[in-house]
């Protein structure tokens, strides 16, 4: 199983860094599932042994869902707990109106 380390990086990134399982087949990459509560699961793929990743483009002051999956040749890893983390802000828009 690997092992997710989920923090904050900014108001709309998230860093991830992981240790991969151990396998006798080398590991081709990593599978990267996350989701609001307001959304479905989407999912990232990143090629190679790389441990880290940046999950960006994310909305401000919002908690996310991430879990992680290796995977090669032989097929899938199984996946990471579920891990929960929030990007930097309170996510709140102030809206002004000049009159």
């Amino acid at each position: 199983m690997i092992s997710l380390k989920v923090s904050t990086l900014d108001h709309h990134s998230l860093s991830l860094s992981w240790e991969g399982p151990e396998e006798e087949t080398p590991i081709t990459g990593y599978v990267i599932n996350y989701k609001s509560h307001l959304d479905n699961w989407e999912e990232v793929k990143t090629v190679g042994k790389k441990n880290k990743f940046i999950l960006d483009n994310l909305r401000c002051g919002v908690k996310y869902q991430i879990t992680a999956i290796a995977f090669n040749k032989a097929g899938r890893s199984k996946p990471s707990d579920v891990l929960s983390a929030a990007t930097a802000g309170n996510g709140n828009i102030a809206l002004f109106l000049l009159i």
